[in-house]
């Protein structure tokens, strides 16, 4: 046994600021098992690693380790020394339990629930994560004996806790009165991994082998239809190293805070842009270039006020000591609204990308306008293309498409002089064809032909494409087309459908016409499909609406994955049109809704693994 011995300046049991996510300051949890505070008996369980663990410090005035309400946390990225701002600092220190005893038992074993993030920024990060036994904590040392722990890069992008496996206590603490488990941190001076820990336990058996980790998806850097925002930005810029940048081009949608300079040579600006359109929060886009990569003329040529969506790398900039989050040089903005200049208030959107209005409701909007006018508003419009009424041979020439669409196929608006995504020009017919799923975002007007007298309920010139989806192939993606029916049922594996691994989905045709939509309903992670536990996740706040067309749906199952001990069913929080489905060991019930849609929803609100759905299999069951 080595015998490490620390000596320490005091014993810090304040909460600090934490790094990953917010963590609001609540009543401690109570660990299970006898002793109460600050003791415990086998099985001992502990959700928030909480009451009566103690923080040691080794690194003088200088803590990594803080208690919250829902997890513990280690970093080295924090703000230092009364320090307004947070930076890296070379930092060690312990998190230990209170005394628990292991008399009356043979074997023992302990595992906990942890996610290790920004590893790619520390050289050998494996060694600065541990985890110790000893009989003897005094409240600063103990004799230490390192217990068998792998630590394992987080396989998330977001802050999903996942199990550390199940860690054998060696036989010389066992039958002991008390043993303390102590977890160590380390963090370079330059650098930073951070650490979460939750629901601790200490419990009576042989330990199983740790199963292989879930690979390490690439970083959520956002997509042109669901770009990060910009707080998800600075939050994986302050992830890198000193100078490091993403190896890939991140979406990143905000507002332009201010305008600082045009540069006359390559034609670009640099600007802030935040989420909220105020200073807080702001994220530098250095040297930037025009809408798809266009020059700039002026520094003109871009207002605050205006919201976009830039794509480029994210960088860590430093300078003199100093840190500055950027998008580097060469990024384009992708899409802009609302750059009518200066302060001029943005205008009142109608509707979202994520909660787009329906071709109905823009109809009731047109009707309650005056002959000839023009909405102030601009809405999001969700519908079908009913028809194309330019005819192909004059797009390339016009650059727009007239066009109509639909949302029961009979009621219709007409798109006049249309524009492709983020605002581009068409240049050919096959880019949007009938039966197209699409989001149209611009202005309604209540236009009169003045030949026919006609009133034709229009969205007006300068709308243009936010999203589409090609459905007249037979589903949007691979997977059309899967499902194996069986009388008035289909079965759907999700596995078996030809998903790629971590390939986002949005909408499904199953083998008897019915369509699944995926959202993601606001949260930066949207459903995909992940080749390891091979199901489909959906995430807290996404939705999948199963259109079942002119059948009835009676009834509704998923069977859920299993993962290391957790179960992938959103903690049972998974509503059928806001009524909860019914838990059946790893299968969800629901009997209904008796309509031809019904809308699947992740209502979760808990964190982490716990959280998540993942659906290995699908059944529908129709009313006969």
């Amino acid at each position: 046994m080595k015998k490490i011995l620390y000596s320490v300046m005091a014993l810090a049991i304040a909460a600090m600021t934490f790094t990953a996510c917010e963590d609001v300051p609540a009543p401690y949890d109570t660990p299970t098992g006898g002793g109460g505070s600050g003791s415990g008996s086998l099985p001992y369980a502990s959700a928030n690693l909480n009451t009566g663990w103690s923080l040691v410090e080794i690194t003088a005035g200088a803590q990594p380790w803080s208690k919250g309400s829902s997890y513990a946390q280690a970093t080295g990225y924090q703000t230092w020394d009364g320090a307004s701002t947070k930076s890296n600092k070379a930092v060690e220190g312990w998190l230990v339990s209170p005394a628990i005893s292991t008399v009356g038992y043979e074997n023992v074993k302990l595992s906990f629930n942890n996610t290790i993030k920004y590893t790619n920024n520390v050289s050998g990060w494996e060694a600065n994560h541990k985890v110790y036994a000893a009989t003897d904590f005094n409240g600063s040392t103990a004799t230490w004996k390192e217990l068998s722990f792998t630590p394992v890069a987080s396989p998330h992008s977001d802050w999903t806790l996942y199990s550390s496996g199940e860690i054998q206590l060696p036989a010389e603490f066992v039958g002991k009165e008390t043993v303390y488990i102590g977890f160590w941190f380390k963090a370079p001076a330059n650098a930073s991994t951070t650490w979460e820990l939750q629901s601790f336990k200490m419990e009576e058996g042989i330990a199983e082998a740790t199963p292989a980790p879930e690979p390490t998806p690439t970083e959520d850097l956002g997509t042109a239809d669901a770009p990060i925002t910009v707080a998800k930005a600075l939050e994986t810029i302050n992830g890198y190293a000193d100078g490091k940048e993403s190896s890939t081009e991140a979406y990143v949608k905000g507002v332009i805070v201010s305008v600082e300079n045009y540069n006359s040579q390559y034609k670009s600006i640099t600007y802030y842009i935040s989420d909220d359109g105020t200073e807080n929060g702001k994220l530098q886009v250095y040297s930037g270039k025009g809408l798809n990569g266009a020059d700039f003329a002026a520094k003109t040529d871009l207002n605050k006020g205006a919201i976009v969506v830039v794509k480029g790398k994210l960088k860590k900039y430093v300078k003199d000591s100093n840190v500055t989050p950027e998008i580097n040089q060469s990024s384009q903005i992708i899409s802009i609204e609302n750059n009518g200049g200066g302060d001029t208030p943005a205008p009142t959107v109608v509707g979202s990308i994520d909660d787009p209005v329906s071709v109905a409701t823009a109809l009731s909007a047109v009707d309650a306008l005056s002959e000839g006018a023009t909405s102030t508003e601009w809405y999001y419009i969700k519908g079908k293309v009913k028809s194309v009424k330019t005819a192909a041979d004059k797009i390339a020439q016009y650059k727009n498409i007239d066009y109509f669409i639909t949302d029961d196929g009979n009621n219709e608006i007409q798109i006049y002089r249309g524009k492709n995504l983020n605002n581009t020009d068409f240049t050919s017919a096959d880019q949007l064809k009938v039966d197209d799923e699409v989001i149209v975002y611009g202005q309604l007007m209540k236009y009169k032909n003045s030949s026919t007298g006609a009133i034709v309920p229009e969205v007006a010139e300068g709308n243009y494409l936010v999203k589409t989806s090609n459905t007249s192939g037979g589903g949007t993606e691979p997977g059309g087309g899967g499902g194996e029916v069986s009388g008035n049922a289909i079965s759907v594996n999700f596995s078996s459908l030809g998903l790629s691994n971590q390939q986002k989905v949005s909408t499904l045709t199953l083998s008897d016409g019915t369509t699944l939509t995926f959202d993601g309903g606001g949260n930066s992670n949207s459903p995909a499909y992940y080749n390891t536990g091979t199901a489909l996740r959906m995430y807290p706040k996404n939705t999948m609406t199963i259109n079942a067309g002119s059948k009835k749906i009676a009834a509704i199952e998923i069977e859920c994955n299993e993962y290391s001990g957790t179960v992938y069913n959103a903690s049972g929080d998974i509503t059928v049109n806001n009524t909860k489905m019914t838990i059946d060991g790893l299968n969800l019930k629901f009997a209904g809704p008796n309509a031809s849609t019904a809308n699947v929803a992740n209502a979760s609100t808990t964190t982490g693994a716990p959280s998540q759905l993942r659906m290995m299999t699908l059944k529908i069951t129709y009313a006969e």
